[in-house]
């Protein structure tokens, strides 16, 4: 027999984590239910693992990952046979039956959203209002990078102003669900600490600096990876159009043109400042 490596031991250790995967992990039934179990209103795909990890962790639980646990999981076909397959077309019903029927735009990202886009955002957004917090900073960082919300505005009221109408009618609607309200009952029975209390106490604690959306990770992350320009990248936005003026200005950045709409210089985009 040839030699083999030897595992550490500290390799193999059961460690803390703020979040997991929602596809594969195990948790007392008792546990699970003690805590709202999954929400209801989530479809589809997306943010039922932040959910969780974010139940767990303020109602008095936590996650660990497990090195030496073995885990079977039947994933899809491989993509490039079936680029076709993922993400999955979704019927228009099923957007519509879910609250995403209302005229607008549904736009992303500056983008019309497909229906897997627009069911995703509305997961996150469930997740951020009932977990983060709707006046939370982080959730109206969010608004702001998501539908590109050109303001640095503080306050919910004037960010839910200039929300597409349509989304906000959905956050609205959203509020009466009855699954929501169930989760919220949940919430309040387990005497749940706030996403501050997470930040500070977990977050911070197992990865040594503040969630994404917190203005000195959004710093951080400027300083340590520059800004996208849309198709690449730079230090900064000023080093974005390289001599190509607004057409190289995108991304994080925006155009913004000199008086009597002549000239200009790139800059960075309010959506994407701390």
């Amino acid at each position: 027999m040839g030699q083999e490596a030897v595992e550490s031991p500290s390799d193999r250790l059961p460690y803390e984590t703020p979040f997991g995967p929602g596809s594969l992990f195990a948790i007392r039934r008792d546990e699970f239910w003690r805590l709202g179990g999954y929400d209801y209103g989530l479809y589809v795909w997306g943010g039922e693992n932040t959910e969780l990890a974010l139940k767990l962790w303020t109602c008095g639980g936590r996650v660990v990952m497990v090195p030496c646990s073995r885990v079977g999981h039947v994933y899809r076909v491989h993509l490039k046979e079936n680029a076709d397959r993922w993400p999955p077309p979704l019927a228009q019903a099923l957007t519509d039956r879910i609250g995403l029927a209302h005229d607008g735009m549904w736009n992303v990202r500056g983008s019309p959203a497909s229906n897997f886009t627009k069911i995703i955002t509305r997961n996150n957004l469930r997740v951020l209002n009932l977990w983060v917090g709707e006046t939370h900073p982080a959730t109206l960082k969010y608004y702001r990078q998501t539908f590109d919300i050109a303001t640095s505005e503080s306050s919910l009221q004037q960010q839910q102003r200039l929300l597409p109408p349509e989304w906000y009618q959905y956050i609205e609607e959203m509020k009466q669900d009855k699954h929501w309200l169930y989760q919220q009952s949940k919430k309040v029975e387990n005497q749940c600490q706030d996403f501050d209390w997470f930040d500070k106490h977990v977050f911070m604690k197992l990865v040594g600096r503040h969630h994404p959306w917190h203005p000195k990770s959004i710093v951080r992350k400027l300083k340590e990876n520059g800004v996208s320009c849309g198709a690449h990248k730079a230090g900064n936005c000023k080093l974005c159009p390289q001599g190509n003026g607004a057409a190289w200005c995108n991304g994080d950045c925006r155009w913004e043109y000199g008086k009597g709409g002549g000239g200009g210089e790139c800059v960075l985009k309010d959506s994407a400042k701390p």
